[in-house]
């Protein structure tokens, strides 16, 4: 005191006047803010090159002690009015604390730091009314701007007086316990976090095979659906093939009756006919017979006429009578050989038309072997058909079955990261549960610290 005053940085005369700053946000990396809050307390300059942060204190309310009345107007003392202090860095809002400290005890700093120090901040006044809100409002951010002017200088920020009364070296283990706990904490959320992103990209995954999975089902049922319309529509070709073939077969099996009954009564008329013919030849033969019969007869006469022509009278008559038999004969001969005739006629056109209804029937063979033969063509396109249709079947069965099988491990691969998601939810929950009962444990810590 007395001698060269100490070397420091005068605080800017804007902050002098300025409002209280509000309540810093909530930051995620706690790790980081422990070790800037540190670094704050410490004066250090942190590894990546920048400043250290600084600390700021500020006055956020004030307190009144049970059963001591507020001091009157012009006592300036305030007895009973404790005025709560936050200390925080600029940076980190998080693991600030506060402490409650008398109006005295403000004064009691001033009078030291000038006792050190020249140029020391104003200290707020101390007449007023302490129930005047405006005034109490007043005095608040008067404390403010004093608290902010000396922690924001490098050099009254590390006075052991300042350290003592924001307690800063108190606070320094307990900041150090809550880093590590801090940083173990944000190595295992971390872990869990990106364990929960992997089983979420996974489920993705999984989602993404299930609906590729549901198309090709949908394909395969159309495809099915498909298959199932074509074999009805060949089996319908098929049963209308079969009906036409029967009614073929049944038109040919009456055709073939109806030419077989012909074929019969040509050969029935046939045996007529040769049996009329017998007749007729024999009638011929029994006529030439009975001619020779004559002409023996008349040569008989004629050789007894040339014997005895004492008979020649009678027989000339019976020669004459004999020849007019024999004319008769003949007439009867050549009459019996045109009945002849027309009997080889009716004959040869009976053998015609028998040879006629042996070809039709033969033709009518032919048609039936032919329809024979196209209704054997229809009945192996038939079972050709239904063994092709059978081996669809079979190959929709056994792709079915397959497909089953592939949406059960589907559906099982799913419900097992459901699972794994279900776990990482609750390890996430445990671990908020944690990072609960570290801000109880932090809050439980600055209570004991105050």
């Amino acid at each position: 005191p007395g001698g060269p005053s100490a070397r420091r940085r005068q605080p800017h005369s804007s902050s002098a006047g300025s409002p209280p700053s509000p309540s810093l946000s909530y930051c995620c990396n706690h790790a980081h803010m422990s070790t800037l809050f540190l670094a704050a307390v410490n004066g250090a300059t942190l590894t990546n090159g920048h400043a250290a942060p600084t600390i700021t204190a500020e006055v956020i309310g004030h307190e009144e002690e049970e059963g001591v009345a507020l001091g009157s107007p012009g006592s300036g003392g305030g007895a009973g009015l404790y005025w709560t202090v936050q200390i925080s860095t600029s940076h980190d809002g998080f693991n600030a604390y506060r402490i409650r400290r008398r109006y005295r005890h403000f004064d009691a700093l001033n009078t030291q730091l000038k006792a050190a120090f020249n140029g020391v901040p104003e200290l707020p006044g101390k007449g007023g009314f302490m129930r005047d809100k405006d005034f109490l409002e007043k005095r608040r951010a008067g404390l403010t701007t004093y608290l902010r002017a000396i922690t924001l200088d490098p050099i009254l920020s590390q006075h052991e007086d300042v350290r003592s009364f924001l307690e800063l070296s108190s606070a320094e283990q307990l900041f150090n316990k809550l880093q590590e706990k801090e940083h173990f904490l944000n190595l295992s959320m971390l872990e869990k976090d990106k364990a929960l992103e992997a089983q979420r990209k996974r489920v993705t995954a999984l989602s993404a095979d299930y609906g590729r999975a549901q198309n090709a089902l949908h394909e395969l049922q159309a495809q099915l659906f498909e298959a199932a319309r074509e074999r009805e529509t060949a089996k319908a070709a098929v049963d209308a093939a079969l009906d036409l073939a029967r009614q073929q077969v049944t038109s040919l099996e009456k055709a073939l009756a109806l030419a077989q009954a012909e074929t019969a009564d040509a050969t029935q008329a046939r045996e007529v006919a040769e049996q009329q013919l017998a007749i007729q030849q024999q009638v011929a033969a029994s006529c030439a017979s009975e001619v020779s019969a004559q002409r023996r007869v008349a040569g008989a006469a004629a050789e007894r006429a040339a014997e005895a022509e004492a008979g020649a009278t009678s027989l000339r008559e019976s020669l004459a009578a004999a020849e007019a038999q024999l004319r008769e004969a003949e007439i009867q001969l050549k009459a019996m050989r045109r009945e002849h005739a027309h009997a080889t006629e009716r004959a040869l056109a009976a053998e015609v038309e028998c040879a006629a209804a042996k070809a039709a029937a033969s033709r009518d063979a032919a048609e039936v072997c032919s329809a024979k033969a196209e209704a054997v063509a229809a009945a192996n396109d038939l079972r050709t058909a239904q063994e092709d249709a059978e081996r669809l079947r079979l190959r929709l069965e056994e792709f079915e079955a397959q497909h089953h099988l592939e949406m059960e491990d589907v559906r099982s691969r799913a419900t097992v990261a459901q699972q794994e998601l279900r776990a990482q939810a609750a390890a996430a929950a445990a671990a908020d549960a944690e990072r609960s009962e570290l801000q109880a444990a932090q809050d439980e810590a600055m209570r004991a610290a105050r």
